[in-house]
């Protein structure tokens, strides 16, 4: 009824890719307390990544975080004025960046062998993905402001967080086929901005000695927006090339 595997093959239903995804990371971070409740952290990463080609500016991906704390209720205007009311205060600020590398994308053009053709009954090659020299990491930078406390005796404790990021995420556009593909083209170059709330509220009802009636609310809220859309003519990207 037919040649099983072989005729998949000779179809073109079948195929076989090879592919190495080579990856290099050093990272290093810091840390210091003075006086028990002001703290300073920072981390330092640097990413490197062969799905760039021989782009060496795009390579490399160096990353960052900063962050400062302030335990305002150990402070001495706390402790006199405030004990018995606030146990716990301590406030958060940091700042970073992430970068992300799409595996499945490459700045190398692919030649696609494809099945024979209807008409001729001859192998045929198309082009499945066009030269992207200008591929690079994607990038997101962050702000988060934070704020943990608990109030009388520990019956009440809550954590808030503020966020905002930026980020530079890879988009795409669809080619007509007069450049030999319709597939659609990735680009760098646009921007997500993205922004939220959230908070925990635990308050403890009852505690004695065998038992604990506690009970716990969940807020939160996220804003996006599309800041700005890449393509091809902002990015000079050269198609006329494979015509």
């Amino acid at each position: 009824t037919g040649w099983g595997i072989l005729g998949d093959i000779y179809s073109g239903r079948w195929r076989s890719t090879n592919r190495r995804d080579n990856f290099f990371s050093a990272f290093g971070s810091i840390a210091y307390t003075f006086k028990n409740r002001y703290d300073l952290y920072a981390n330092l990463r640097h990413d490197a990544s062969n799905r760039f080609g021989q782009d060496v500016n795009n390579r490399f991906d160096p990353t960052f975080s900063v962050g400062v704390a302030w335990i305002a209720s150990d402070e001495t205007f706390f402790k006199d004025n405030l004990k018995g009311y606030i146990d716990f205060l301590k406030l958060r600020l940091t700042y970073g960046s992430q970068g992300n590398v799409l595996t499945n994308q490459g700045p190398e053009m692919l030649i696609e062998k494809s099945r024979p053709s209807s008409v001729y009954g001859e192998y045929y090659n198309k082009l499945s993905r066009l030269e992207n020299q200008l591929l690079g990491w994607e990038r997101t930078y962050s702000w988060n402001a934070g704020l943990d406390f608990t109030l009388f005796n520990n019956k009440i404790s809550a954590t808030f967080d503020y966020y905002y990021r930026k980020s530079d995420p890879m988009s795409s556009e669809r080619l007509p086929y007069e450049y030999g593909t319709n597939n659609k083209v990735p680009l760098m170059g646009a921007q997500i901005d993205n922004s939220g709330l959230e908070g925990t509220i635990n308050i403890t009802a009852l505690r004695t000695k065998d038992w604990n009636i506690t009970g716990s609310i969940n807020l939160s809220k996220n804003w996006n927006k599309v800041k700005k859309i890449a393509n091809r003519t902002n990015q000079n990207i050269n198609t006329s090339s494979y015509l």
